[in-house]
């Protein structure tokens, strides 16, 4: 059985569209040039569904089974895309539950010592100590006495010592 370019295409864009997903990314995000194709992949659903119908009615059976192989491909690229949502929300949730070691550790330095650590490795000397965010390409980092990572999408989550939540912004 040969695969159709068209097939092979789609089922390539979904399974990158799932690999990148939960990683910090910013312009440069394979995930958005991937996803210049979601169009064209929705454009292709609406021209399965119709060129379907027509096809039933006139009793073309080869050609529906060709038309609805090449839509569900493109389907299943369209799952991908709404899938990583989901992977997204849950890596970012993990980081923040892992960002609040920072903020309670960033929190009783300052209660210590009456200023804000300048870095990190003033309050993990060895960076192994310190949580890792479960975005894949971010990091935890200071910025006063608030604890950063970046984020999906071009943005940055952050909480400070005085806040009980994280606020993700551009």
């Amino acid at each position: 059985m040969r695969i159709k370019p068209v097939v092979a295409f789609y089922l390539i864009c979904a399974a990158l569209y799932l690999v990148f997903s939960g990683w910090a990314e910013g312009l440069g995000s394979p995930r958005i040039l991937v996803g210049l194709a979601l169009p064209i992949a929705a454009c292709h659903l609406l021209f399965a569904a119709f060129s379907s119908i027509y096809f039933v009615f006139r009793q073309r059976w080869p050609k529906l089974n060709n038309a609805l192989a090449n839509a569900s491909s493109a389907g299943c690229f369209l799952l991908a895309f709404v899938a990583s949502f989901s992977i997204d929300d849950i890596a970012i949730s993990r980081t923040m539950v892992r960002g609040d070691q920072v903020v309670d550790n960033v929190r009783a330095y300052h209660k210590l010592n009456g200023i804000c650590p300048e870095a990190l490795t003033d309050i993990y000397p060895d960076p192994r100590d310190a949580p890792s965010p479960a975005l894949i390409l971010s990091e935890f980092y200071l910025h006063d006495c608030d604890v950063r990572f970046s984020s999906t999408l071009f943005t940055t989550c952050k909480r400070s010592i005085d806040s009980e939540v994280w606020t993700c912004a551009d």
